[in-house]
């Protein structure tokens, strides 16, 4: 692909840079120059009142999660405006609409408005107004890009999901309810002391599945249940609920304190907030299996071996692919997404499978994602022109990417400096053990497996490749042990660790180039092909972590892909 999607003629042109602000249902263009713009909708006016260029930087972080929002300080004049007497009227320019752009301008000629090179959107932030020998127009403000933090539980079950008699007790349609038995006259639940007040676990995927030294698919106590009630007696009844939300399992084995342990059958019925939860009921006579009347110590598990939990709204399956549940998470805020980047990567994502509970009221879904899952995803999670999207790391997801344009550095595309190496070798990383499968009953991981370079003493769950053979011959025995609470398979804990070598196995390698403006439509995550005789490169992948608007070029940053990792 050419270098040049761009016209020719634009060699050599600068941008001016402008905003768009829509407030009080007008919208307002500021820019570093006023121009007029041909548009298809007629002409557009660049107002100018910009002070400077924008101090606008987009950074990659190193695989990972950025929750953080992207902040761009700006200072304008915005024409004819009294800011300060429109904030008396309420009329507050804080959190208003704003668009980054900029075209090219080059001696009489300059790009249309649809052809302008969008940067970043967002709201305005920490607006400042009312300067003495200012003008009633000037205004400081950052331009920051929106999260919402609020609880995983209120966004995704409601704040319901709790063992008590207010949340559970069903006033719509009581006379239905297969919790009968537990109601009193007015229709309210009887709930036991024991766990009243406990929060409901959300459940994703079928944990409670593995795998022994055979390799025969075993079951193990892996979420929590809780007593809605229980009778002593002949019948020795007891209900216990399993999840706040409506799940796909048929049948759950249940397991007490002691390892008794029974196949039981999912029932569903409605909170008082209108939500489904699940539970199931049982008669267990004999006195084998443990009784909350009588043991107050007792304590309930799950194993989701006939089907999962919560249900994914694309598939309508259990939600437990990676791709499936970073799309679910997100999607519970108000935060922008960009939808078409995770679609994209959907296939890629979902090869990775998580099943475990949340039963945290206070985790947000980011927190969630940024602790549970993404770590152990060949992404970074940045905040894109579009919203929050997804960067697949090449160097760490084993497939050779195809370059969205080739390179060949020339004038417009100038090294500044040599390569650099971030840190030392003491960062690489040549033996990576992960342990997975949380069983919760004995507080212990059932799995683990690793991936080394020391090829002494392989076995089924101890493997080697090229990649890390390579790391450990040079750099000797540099290991890591991770854990995770969210993988119970084997093919996902194997995908993690061939993951983990090939990014952490070597050590990094950077360049940065200084880039004519006409390259500004190059994104954070981009891929391209470089070829640089003063390197010795020709056509070597590479991906850009960062992208700075320095006054006459921008100055961009790649990592260099290691030859030996594509």
């Amino acid at each position: 692909m050419s270098l040049y999607p761009t016209k020719d003629d634009w060699k050599g042109a600068q941008p001016v840079f402008f905003l768009e602000i829509v407030w009080n249902g007008k919208t307002y263009r500021p820019s570093t120059k006023p121009l007029i713009l041909d548009s298809n909708d007629g002409f557009i006016q660049l107002q100018g009142g910009m002070i400077e260029d924008p101090d606008f930087m987009m950074e990659l972080p190193d695989l990972g999660f950025n929750i953080q929002s992207y902040s761009t300080p700006i200072a304008t004049h915005l024409l004819d405006v009294d800011i300060a007497k429109q904030h008396e009227k309420n009329n507050r320019l804080e959190n208003a609409q704003v668009e980054l752009s900029y075209i090219l301008v080059k001696q009489a000629s300059k790009q249309a408005y649809e052809q302008r090179t969008k940067l970043l959107k967002g709201r305005i932030k920490e607006p400042i107004f009312g300067h003495r020998n200012r003008g009633i127009g000037y205004v400081e403000f950052s331009v920051e890009t929106e999260i919402l933090e609020i609880s995983f539980h209120n966004l995704s079950v409601g704040s319901g999901a709790r063992i008590s008699a207010e949340d559970l007790s069903d006033l719509i349609n009581p006379t239905l309810s297969p919790l009968s038995a537990l109601q009193d006259a007015n229709y309210i639940l009887s709930v036991l002391e024991l766990h009243r007040g406990k929060i409901l676990p959300i459940i994703f995927g079928e944990p409670g599945i593995g795998y022994d030294a055979d390799y025969s698919v075993i079951s193990y106590p892996s979420t929590p249940a809780y007593v809605i009630y229980a009778t002593h007696g002949a019948g020795n009844q007891i209900w216990l609920a399993i999840a706040p939300h409506d799940v796909e399992a048929d049948r759950v084995r249940i397991y007490d304190d002691l390892g008794n342990n029974r196949l039981e059958t999912v029932k569903k019925w409605i909170r008082r907030d209108g939500r489904v939860f699940a539970f199931v009921n049982f008669t267990h006579g004999g006195g084998t299996f443990q009784n909350p009347v009588d043991d107050e110590s007792a304590r309930f598990f799950v194993a989701w071996e006939d089907g999962g939990g919560l249900i994914s709204p694309s598939n309508k399956t259990a939600l437990t692919g990676g791709g499936d549940i970073c799309i679910y998470c997100l999607s519970q805020g108000d935060q922008s997404i960009d939808y078409a980047a995770w679609e994209a990567l959907r296939p890629i994502l979902n090869q990775y499978s998580f099943s475990g509970y949340i039963n945290n009221q206070e985790i947000t879904p980011l927190e969630f994602l940024k602790n549970e899952i993404i770590p152990f995803l060949p992404i970074s999670v940045v905040q894109g022109l579009d919203g929050m999207k997804p960067v697949l790391d090449v160097f760490s997801s084993g497939t050779r990417p195809i370059p969205l344009m080739s390179i060949v550095a020339n004038d417009e595309f100038i090294s500044r400096g040599g390569i650099q190496r971030r840190g030392d070798t003491s960062s690489v990383i040549n033996e990576y053990t992960l342990e997975y499968g949380w069983d919760i009953k004995h507080s212990e991981y059932r799995n683990r497996i690793t991936l080394t370079g020391d090829t002494q003493f392989l076995s089924e769950q101890r493997t080697s490749n090229n990649i890390a053979q390579s790391s450990f011959n040079q750099y000797g025995s540099r290991p890591m042990t991770e854990t995770s609470s969210f993988i119970v398979d084997s093919d996902t804990a194997s995908l993690v660790c061939f993951d983990k070598i090939r990014r952490l196995a070597l050590p990094n390698d950077y360049i940065e180039y200084m880039v004519s403006a006409r390259f500004g439509y190059l994104q954070i995550g981009d891929i391209l092909s470089l070829t640089d005789d003063d390197f010795g490169f020709e056509n070597r992948i590479i991906q850009i972590i960062s992208k700075t608007w320095d006054g006459q070029y921008w100055l961009v940053r790649f990592k260099v892909c290691p030859s030996e990792v594509l």
